[in-house]
């Protein structure tokens, strides 16, 4: 029986979903809430010639060294450690200074033999968009011509490069509260009017990601669990409101499609060199296919949803791969359809624990509600 350590915070239900399916399948799952470090939570770590290295996680009901865990999925890791509001603002630095150093270096020691997913190395370049483009030239992947760059000369002469439109991004998801509390996000936007990059100090003040405007047929979200590729079809071409960017979608299920297709065996092999030059083993790649069928790859979320594909699509059982994936330890795992025992995305919606963990999430967090059915549909 396989041990798996889940690292998450209270609002991902891919993480109970995944501890639910890796106990389905017969293995054990403990999942570390680990935004509560270091206000709500208390962690060690010792170090001694005679015992060698040992970790402990909470007091109540503590998960430590001894549990023996044979993989480690890091499915959501804190930015911002949350501090006691008793503290000293003139503290405030300091504390999450050493608690992000001390974070960092307990990632780095802990569970040394397991299987990550992904290495805490691998994970951390995996973030930055510049060595993704720089590990798809290197790989084969074709690309849109892309600028990184807070020139507003450079920028400039990048529009007048492309005279089909550019686009602009931003390098991590933004959003915003209004005063009404509805919550609003920068999707990714064309730039048709040169006028809009007049601003020299606008653009130079905040870095972004320019890209030429790429003609779409329609786009791909490829998931990558070691060896195995899942691409499901997005019509994002079929809605004018979506042709930049389908996650401004409010009814993805009905609009999108998202058909489960096979790649050409070509772009498969260069998608897992791309992940091996990333180091990671599983993540979710965006790519654009054009009218004249040429794919085009845009960028990996290196721990992107993807149990959304299933909810809309139920014949892509995202659920029970992943969570075979975990267990197998291999990062060269091939999946293979179990003739019995299956379970799907959908049943863990509709189990005691799913609905539970749903209204708690509505009652209290609705600006974090995952992108899933309610449990009553």
């Amino acid at each position: 029986m396989s041990s798996v350590l889940i690292l998450s915070n209270y609002f991902d239900v891919h993480a109970f979903a995944v501890a639910w399916a890796v106990e389905k399948l017969g293995h054990s799952a403990t999942t570390w809430v680990a935004p509560d470090f270091p206000s709500g939570q208390q962690n060690s770590i010792s170090h001694s010639n005679l015992k060698g290295s040992e970790w402990k996680i909470g007091a109540k009901n503590p998960i430590n060294s001894q549990d023996g865990f044979d993989a480690v999925w890091q499915r959501r890791i804190p930015y911002i450690l949350p501090l006691s509001k008793d503290l000293h603002e003139a503290d405030v630095e300091l504390a999450q200074r050493e608690s992000r150093h001390y974070f960092k270096g307990f990632l780095n020691m802990m569970c040394a033999d397991a299987f990550w997913v992904n290495p805490v190395k691998a994970r951390e370049k995996a973030q930055y968009k510049i060595c993704q483009t720089e590990a798809a030239i290197k790989t084969g992947l074709k690309i849109p011509a892309t600028l990184y760059s807070n020139d507003a000369q450079e920028i400039r002469q990048f529009f007048d490069e492309n005279a089909g439109g550019i686009v602009y991004k931003s390098f991590l998801p933004i959003g915003w509260t209004q005063p009404d509390e509805k919550r609003i996000r920068l999707w990714t936007t064309k730039i048709e009017d040169r006028s809009l990059l007049n601003d020299d100090v606008e653009l130079g003040t905040c870095p972004g990601i320019y890209q030429e405007c790429i003609a779409k047929a329609y786009e791909l979200r490829i998931v990558i669990m070691g060896r195995t590729c899942v691409a499901a079809k997005i019509n994002s071409q079929d809605d004018p409101n979506l042709e930049i960017d389908w996650r401004k979608s409010t009814d993805a299920a009905d609009v999108l499609g998202w058909d489960w297709v096979k790649i050409p065996k070509e772009i498969e092999e260069k998608c897992f060199n791309f992940m091996d030059e990333m180091g990671i083993v599983f993540g979710c790649l965006d790519f654009v296919v054009t009218p004249e069928g040429e794919y085009i790859f845009l960028e990996v979320n290196e721990q992107g949803q993807f149990l959304f594909v299933e909810q809309y699509n139920p014949e892509i059982p995202l659920l029970h791969m992943f969570s075979e994936f975990l267990i197998s330890g291999d990062k060269h795992f091939k999946w293979h359809r179990p003739t019995s025992g299956t379970f799907s995305y959908m049943d863990y919606v509709q189990t005691d624990e799913c609905r539970y963990f749903m209204k708690e999430l509505e009652k209290e967090h609705v600006q974090y509600r995952p992108m899933i059915l309610a449990a009553e549909n």
